[in-house]
């Protein structure tokens, strides 16, 4: 399993940033003791900054990272999904902000993935769009999953929309007898004999202006078992959410885009439409699909690895910001900074590391995988924050870290 996702789609990419998670650490050429002026960030920005939203993804999209403390993991139901598969679809573990990530679709092997049958998904985008969501997915293995289950929470502007995309999503089969005792539930497609004898059911409920939508992939018949379990914890979870901001009609909703001054920590996404995003997802030109501030189990939710969130756990990281050039964790002390950044690359995926210009070996660190789509990771601690960087050269990502450095110090290590 490649921890670092190298070939994910962006909806992922977090797991590449936040996991570059399993490396063997082989000693890299000593250097001197921090020395500001040998430090080199290139043309990366070295101060703080304060992050705007430019347009309504912007925001959305954070929202949808605070809506994730409310969306269940896929090892909540079943403790053996916890595999990232390699074929699953666009949008498998992050924030939605546009139909077309949970249209229903079959994958290489023939197997459908996705939520919802693309006649509903028209429907939906024409008259009942939602404003934000965050879905998490995960299989019993990486390739050819026995098991394979899906929750996603989506957010709509009001009560009545809600019902109104249930409406839609409402499947004219019979839904099973257990679903019906579920207030409002409603079985969303029902499938069997596909490729090995695969069965799906996709099921949803909502709660308030939320619609609960949860699907289940299995080889046998026990796919409507696991999706009415996950719905039943699903719809309880989404009863604790608390949104930022009230119901608004503004153009770009006042969403907080910082919490104690995370994201100020972090270098501005460069979005120069490589992956399309600005485009298909709204974005302005400093943001990109997974940016913001979360929490470690919403990080937990995208990348599916149960060893970060160990290691994470074990560091009390609590607070995440991430663009697609820097990531910073927030970990209890200075101590716990450090040891999560050994922990992360004490693993078997990595196989060289190298130093940092100006950073005592102490400090800073780079490691490659050939595996991953940026091959190239560096760390850094600042008092209790460790930073991230990975770029396609290393020359890069030790610009990126040594900027990283530069904003932390300035900012504090407290």
């Amino acid at each position: 399993m490649n921890t670092r996702l190298g070939a994910a789609p962006a909806a992922i990419a977090l797991a590449a940033a936040l996991l570059s998670a399993c490396s063997t650490v082989v000693a890299g050429t000593p250097v001197a003791e921090t020395t500001v002026s040998k430090i080199d960030p290139g043309n990366f920005p070295t101060t703080p900054r304060t992050v705007t939203a430019q347009s309504a993804a912007d925001a959305w999209q954070q929202e949808g990272m605070i809506l994730a403390d409310s969306v269940i993991a896929p090892s909540d139901i079943d403790a053996a999904l916890t595999a990232v598969v390699t074929d699953e679809f666009e949008g498998a573990g992050g924030p939605l902000l546009r139909i077309g990530q949970l249209v229903e679709r079959n994958n290489a092997r023939g197997v459908p993935t996705g939520g919802i049958p693309p006649a509903k998904a028209a429907q939906l985008e024409l008259n009942t769009k939602f404003d934000v969501g965050f879905m998490s997915t995960a299989g019993d293995a990486p390739t050819t999953p026995k098991t394979q289950f899906s929750a996603a929470l989506l957010r709509f502007t009001t009560d009545a929309a809600a019902e109104t995309a249930m409406t839609t999503l409402r499947a004219d089969a019979p839904p099973p007898a257990r679903l019906t005792r579920i207030p409002g539930a409603v079985l969303v497609s029902s499938t069997s004999g596909g490729g090995g004898g695969v069965t799906k059911t996709v099921v949803a409920a909502p709660v308030n202006n939320l619609v609960a939508l949860v699907w289940a992939t299995t080889r046998g018949t026990d796919s409507e078992d696991l999706a009415i379990r996950g719905l039943t914890s699903q719809l309880e979870r989404a009863r604790t959410y608390r949104p930022s901001i009230a119901l608004s009609a503004r153009a770009i909703p006042a969403i907080p885009m910082d919490r104690d001054g995370i994201m100020s920590r972090t270098i501005e996404s460069q979005n120069d439409n490589q992956h399309r995003t600005r485009t298909a997802y709204g974005f302005s030109s400093g943001f990109e699909h997974g940016d913001g501030y979360f929490t470690a189990r919403t990080a937990y939710l995208i990348n599916r690895n149960p060893r970060w969130l160990t290691a994470a756990t074990r560091s009390g990281v609590d607070l995440i910001g991430k663009t697609n050039r820097t990531g910073v964790l927030r970990a209890r002390d200075r101590a716990a900074a450090t040891s999560y950044v050994v922990e992360i690359r004490n693993g078997p995926y990595s196989t060289f590391a190298y130093s940092v210009p100006g950073l005592s070996p102490d400090q800073a660190g780079c490691d490659y995988d050939s595996g991953a789509q940026t091959p190239y990771t560096c760390y850094a601690t600042v008092g209790r924050y460790a930073l991230h960087a990975s770029f396609v050269s290393l020359e890069l990502a030790r610009q990126a870290i040594s900027a990283s450095y530069l904003i932390n110090k300035a900012v504090g290590e407290n």
